[in-house]
């Protein structure tokens, strides 16, 4: 019958539709259906909405240390017109450390330009003594969070024990490769604290980053509706 599991996951955002039809006869009666339920089953795959990754390795370029007393480096992201899920952060970091680093941070909010208050933490991870050359890093949060459409949000980078680097890549003379933004978003670029968040400032390098999302639910069940309309109304006319 082509993708049941897709069928299955249709059927649980819009119970109705699932009730008012067969989704078997449906696609055997129009044709194309299956590739439009297709399209709907992209729309829940993670998408990526801000990177530079893999840029122009080696990650040797200008380093932002992170440390637990004070240093923190952001990069800020301004939402589309639609609401998604937050994925995972990914970056490059290095430990020139004795000692195991543990790796953090978290989403938070705008305030004029700058970060604002902590909305969720980051799951936090170990960044080994070992790792004395630049190391792939994916961040996820602590519980789910739902980025709101044309919102600006900023991602925090800070090491829990010690301090990291949070790495760039080696283009553009050691500044890093700029972040690209999806169509609808919009990179606010980095900044940087020394003092732990009492001040922000601007800084001119682009470290690695690559922002993920996924649709939010509401968003699934209404493409999911209006599928189901056209395969009513098309079902009508046969």
């Amino acid at each position: 019958m082509g993708n049941p599991g897709l069928l299955n996951r249709i059927r649980k955002v819009n119970p109705d539709l699932s009730r008012s039809m067969s989704f078997k006869k449906a696609i055997k009666a129009v044709p194309g259906t299956l590739a439009l339920f297709t399209t709907v089953s992209a729309l829940q795959a993670q998408t990526t909405v801000l990177t530079n990754l893999p840029g122009s390795p080696p990650y040797t370029g200008n380093r932002a240390e992170v440390d637990s007393l004070a240093t923190s480096n952001v990069v800020g992201l301004t939402t589309s017109g639609n609401a998604v899920d937050f994925s995972s952060f990914t970056g490059y970091f290095e430990n020139l450390t004795s000692v195991n680093v543990t790796l953090g941070g978290g989403i938070y909010s705008n305030n004029s330009g700058s970060p604002g208050s902590s909305l969720v933490s980051f799951t936090s991870q170990t960044v080994l003594a070992s790792d004395t050359t630049p190391t792939s890093f994916s961040l996820t949060t602590t519980s789910p969070y739902l980025l709101a459409a044309n919102t600006s949000y900023w991602f925090l980078l800070s090491a829990q024990s010690g301090n990291l680097y949070w790495m760039a890549d080696s283009s553009n003379a050691g500044t890093g490769t700029v972040p690209t933004a999806s169509q609808g978003y919009t990179s606010l670029g980095y900044e940087a604290t020394s003092n732990g968040g009492a001040n922000w400032e601007s800084v001119p390098i682009n470290y690695t980053v690559q922002v993920a999302v996924v649709p939010e639910p509401s968003t699934w069940a209404m493409m999911a509706a209006g599928i189901g309309s056209l395969l009513v109304f098309k079902r009508r006319r046969s």
